[in-house]
Order: C-alpha cells, then sequence, then structure tokens
C-alpha cells in the first residue's frame, strides 16, 4: 500500500505512452496525405507542365577543323604527322540581354488538392558581338561552318504556348522545335544564315506556362529581368535575389540585375564547350509561387507538439488532484490523453475542406468543450471543468502563436516549457510528498476497508434467517 503513488505514476507514464503511439498514428496519416498531395502535384504538372528554367538566347555555331597529330605508326617504327578532323561548336552569349515577364496565375486541382500554375508572356531583347564568329572564320584549320542558330531551352517545352517569331537585325526567322543543344534538348531554336556585321540585336517573344516555379539563367554579360505577377506570396529562389521588390495583397514586381563578374558566366560556358555544363546549368534565379498555409506542414508542425500538450496537461491534473486531495483515475487520464490527440485528427480532416484556420478554431472548439464537460463530471464541479477547458484553450492558442510565428517557433516553445516547471514549483515549493504518498495509501486502506464492509454488510444479509409468518386464528 505504501507504494500506490508510485504505481499512479507509472500508470500516468504508460497512458503518456499511448497517447505518444496515438500521435505517431496520426502524423504517419499526416504524411500519407503529404504523398496524396504529391501525386496530386504530379498529375497536374503532367496535364498543365511542370516548373520552367528559361536558358538562353545563345548563339551556337557548329563547325569542323582539322588537327596535326603526332602518332606512333608501328610498320614504319616511327612517329608520323597525321592530319585529324574534328566537330566542335562555339558558344557566344549576349553582351546584354532584358527579359520582361508578365505573369498571371490560376489554380489547378486534383480532387480535394488545388495548386497554383502560371502563364509568362515574355518579350526578349538583347545584343551580340559576332567577333568570335568572324575570328572563326578566318583561322586557317577551320574548313566547315554550319548554319549558326540561337538556342533557347526550357525545362518542359510542352509549356510553349506560341510560336516564336525571331527578329535578327533586319530579318524575321522562325523558331523550330527542339534546342538542337545536347546537354539541354528541349526548347527551340532558329537557324540564323549569311551572319554579317560585327553586332547583332534581336528581340522575340516566348508565350509559357509552368507551375511552382520559374527560373531564369543569366546567360548574358549583362542580365536584366523584370518580373510582375498577380499572386501575393512570391518566394525568391536561386542564387541571386532581386535588386528591387515589391509585395502587395494581391500581386508583386522584382527586377533582377546580373553581370558576367558575379555569376561567373564566360568561364561556365568555356567549361561547357569542353563537355561540363552543370554549373552553367545550375547557374540560376527564379520565384516560386509559395502556398500562404500548406495544411500538412502546419499539421505536422503542430502535431510535434502533442507529446508537449499531453505531458502539460498530465501534470496540471496530477498537482490539482495533489492540492486539492482528489482521487483521478489513470483511465480518466488516458482518456484526457486521446481527446487531446484526436485534436490533431479533426485539424487535418477539417483543414482539407475548410482551411486551416477556420479548421484549427472548429478542432479547438470541439475539445476544449469535450474537455470540460468531461472533467466536470468526473471531478463533480462544473466551475473545475470551466477552469480546465480554459487552461486547454490558453495552450491551443499558444499553440497557434508558435505555429504562426516560424521564425520564433524554438524560443517561444522553450519558453512554454519553462514557464509551466515554474509554475509547477511554484505551486508545490510548500507540499510535502511524503505526506502526500501516506495520504494516498491511507485513503486507498480506507476504499479498501470500505469495500471489505459492504462486502460483510452483504453476506450478513444473505444469511440472516428469514422471520417466521405468524398464522391467525379464527
Amino acid at each position: 500500500m505504501k507504494s500506490m503513488l508510485g504505481k499512479k505514476i507509472i500508470f500516468l507514464v504508460f497512458s503518456g505512452l499511448l497517447a505518444a503511439f496515438a500521435l505517431t498514428v496520426i502524423e504517419e496519416l499526416i504524411q500519407e496525405r503529404l504523398h496524396y498531395q504529391d501525386q496530386a502535384k504530379r498529375s497536374v504538372a503532367h496535364a498543365w507542365s511542370g516548373e520552367q528554367q528559361v536558358f538562353g538566347p545563345m548563339l551556337v555555331v557548329p563547325h569542323h577543323y582539322r588537327e596535326v597529330k603526332s602518332v606512333w605508326d608501328g610498320k614504319l617504327e616511327k612517329y608520323i604527322n597525321r592530319t585529324v578532323e574534328h566537330r566542335s561548336v562555339l558558344y557566344i552569349i549576349p553582351e546584354h540581354l532584358k527579359l520582361d515577364s508578365q505573369m498571371t496565375t490560376q489554380q489547378r486541382a486534383r480532387g480535394i488538392f488545388s495548386f497554383p500554375v502560371f502563364t509568362s508572356q515574355m518579350t526578349l531583347a538583347g545584343e551580340f558581338d559576332l567577333t568570335e564568329y568572324n575570328r572563326l572564320k578566318n583561322m586557317p584549320n577551320v574548313f566547315n561552318i554550319e548554319t549558326p542558330y540561337l538556342a533557347v531551352t526550357l525545362s518542359d517545352m510542352r509549356g510553349i504556348n506560341n510560336k516564336p517569331i525571331l527578329n535578327w537585325q533586319s530579318s524575321q526567322h522562325t523558331f523550330a522545335a527542339g534546342s538542337n543543344l545536347s546537354f539541354s534538348p528541349q526548347g527551340v531554336h532558329a537557324p540564323l544564315e549569311n551572319l554579317t556585321g560585327t553586332r547583332a540585336k534581336f528581340d522575340f517573344e516566348l508565350n509559357l506556362r509552368g507551375m511552382d516555379t520559374l527560373w531564369f539563367t543569366p546567360i548574358a554579360k549583362d542580365t536584366k529581368v523584370d518580373l510582375a505577377a498577380s499572386w501575393p506570396h512570391p518566394n525568391f529562389v536561386g542564387q541571386f535575389l532581386p535588386t528591387e521588390r515589391e509585395i502587395s495583397q494581391q500581386q508583386f514586381q522584382a527586377k533582377w540585375q546580373v553581370s558576367e563578374f558575379s555569376s561567373n558566366i564566360t568561364q561556365d560556358v568555356t567549361r561547357c564547350q569542353t563537355g561540363d555544363c552543370s554549373g552553367l546549368m545550375s547557374n540560376r534565379f527564379g520565384v516560386s509561387l509559395n502556398t500562404p498555409v500548406d495544411i500538412y506542414r502546419q499539421s505536422i508542425r503542430s502535431a510535434k507538439y502533442g507529446l508537449l500538450f499531453v505531458g502539460l496537461t498530465f501534470i496540471s491534473f496530477f498537482v490539482f488532484e495533489v492540492l486539492k486531495r482528489l482521487q483521478i483515475h489513470p483511465v480518466q487520464y488516458t482518456l484526457v490523453a486521446l481527446a487531446l490527440s484526436v485534436f490533431y485528427l479533426l485539424l487535418i480532416a477539417l483543414s482539407e475542406h475548410l482551411g486551416f484556420l477556420m479548421a484549427y478554431g472548429l478542432a479547438t472548439s470541439a475539445c476544449v468543450l469535450l474537455l470540460t464537460f468531461y472533467v466536470a463530471s468526473i471531478l463533480r464541479n462544473v466551475k473545475w471543468g470551466l477552469g480546465f477547458g480554459g487552461f486547454i484553450a490558453l495552450l491551443y492558442v499558444l499553440l497557434y502563436v508558435i505555429l504562426s510565428s516560424e521564425d520564433h517557433a524554438l524560443l517561444l516553445g522553450a519558453g512554454l516549457v519553462f514557464a509551466a516547471l515554474v509554475l509547477v514549483m511554484a505551486a508545490t515549493r510548500h507540499l510535502d510528498w511524503y505526506q502526500v504518498s501516506n495520504w494516498a495509501s491511507e485513503k486507498a486502506k480506507a476504499q479498501l476497508y470500505r469495500a471489505k464492509q459492504e462486502e460483510q454488510w452483504a453476506d450478513d444479509l444473505l444469511d440472516e434467517p428469514e422471520a417466521p409468518i405468524s398464522q391467525s386464528k379464527d
């Protein structure tokens, strides 16, 4: 009997582990819903188009050249000079490039999942320096120069909505499908015959649709990008942030300016001509269409605080039980913990249809009302039930504040734990735990004694002989 308090603590630990298991199952359910969301997103991207990276334009000059090599001749048993022919390409990047993009957004849905997609009206204009091309024509070992072409590569060419026309100097050229670049074949290219002069201006329009992210490669020695979009939640990504940006409740505008000194584009192009184009393709910047509230990731973040909530509730219950000398059964602790765990199941189920904020409010209201009613019933005191319900409501308000403050979530969570510890230590600073243990033992003895007395009374009633029935004389 002396170990009644210890046994209860063990039961409470077991109840906490059961609640932790329930929270783990709910987190796995949220991960499964995230998997379904990713499947739906891939389905939309397959029907619309995926994220886009605009690479180019770049002037490509295929050519053949001869090279004299000294090779070993086994018959003559000496080195001889032999002429070898090679095919190569010359990549020429623009001196400057100006890209203007007007992006419109809309929603595409698969089942209960919805995703933002975009359509971008782009205008690209710039100028090439043809000095390297003219130098190539005068090289004595170059014997065949194929038709040069302007190449633009895209991540997903299914997103091209128009047939772009290239304005090159004073003539027009039609783009053909495919970029004709081995390292990034998707895109378009425009053949250019009879290049003349030392500089060439160009411009063309490109109507491009995509999903999630729009990337740009700073392919020119001086690249300027102006982007305006009807989306209020941009996420600027990549190696370069905008030099200017303006974000409102309905749209945003951003401007980038990248020079060859900061992008290292000249060296990346040189390495690409030798076969290593990884650095060239990864040198990029852009914008992602952020979803303001991702309900699944918010739900996962909230569920990570579930065990903390259960622990705070158990501690509050236990301290309240000790201070008021009440007796709450471990099964009742377990039911309260399960009710706190079911909150996260309600949250994810409602948020798929109502949005995260409204779902959070409804799930909180349902759980607070349930726990208020249950605690008031088991303690037979409405005032205590309302006090406990207010405590749980305060915890959920604090949880929402933590979820809304991503940058300070850890600080707020640590502060909440510390504040709870301070309150428990302050409330129990004058408590004699040995006396609590003796009180628990004595109360258990009294309950056992009463149970035995009631059992003895029942046995005595069964063993008592029936009184004889008197007969009346007529």
